[in-house]
């Protein structure tokens, strides 16, 4: 938009399906602002409906091993239970979770842990030992390169006291080439094309 005018910015989200309860998306506006470079605008939405069908569990064989079956967390993660995401070298990309306890009774998160310095989290209480909002961001500092990284919840549940929230991060260089490679047929030379016509 020009400077000093004012604009328009929609934001919109083209695929609904499998979404389920709260969802926040963000988007970042780069502005020539010294004051103000970047910031982000965050839009939320609530979809009504029933909770998405889980798949159905793989059956092994009989003769298999048991595998070891965690119990579920004591809260429901909308709109996913994992954060896959990817950001330019330099910049920073975030996301809203929102976690609604499973049961009648209150269950309360102590605190939130994240190893390491890929990504940062921070909890904010909508409502008392039943409804949270978790904040996820990336390290702008962080080389090219993808990170691996678990989140973990630690609660005052006796069943389950933390449940894990996995995250992932590809971040891309500043400058890159696509695509990284170009074949070109075989031609001859000029040497190699004059050749036959030397006495």
């Amino acid at each position: 938009m020009p400077p000093g005018k004012e604009g328009k910015i929609t934001l919109a989200i083209q695929q609904t399906k499998g979404y389920w309860g709260e969802v926040a998306k963000s988007a970042a506006v780069v502005t020539n602002d010294p004051a103000s470079p970047r910031f982000n605008l965050i839009l939320r939405a609530y979809f009504k409906g029933e909770r998405p069908t889980p798949p159905a569990p793989v059956r092994r064989p009989a003769n298999a091993p048991a595998a070891e079956v965690k119990p579920p967390g004591p809260f429901t993660v909308s709109p996913n239970d994992r954060w896959v995401t990817a950001a330019v070298r330099g910049s920073s990309t975030m996301t809203k979770m929102y976690l609604r306890a499973r049961e009648d009774g209150p269950v309360r998160i102590k605190k939130a842990i994240v190893a390491g310095n890929e990504f940062t989290a921070e909890v904010l209480t909508i409502e008392e030992g039943k409804r949270y909002e978790l904040t996820i961001s990336t390290n702008p500092a962080l080389k090219p390169g993808t990170y691996l990284q678990t989140l973990r919840l630690v609660t005052d549940d006796g069943k389950v006291p933390e449940m894990e929230i996995p995250l992932e991060l590809k971040v891309i260089p500043q400058v890159f080439i696509s695509p990284n490679a170009i074949l070109l047929p075989k031609m001859p030379i000029a040497g190699e094309a004059n050749v036959g016509n030397l006495p």
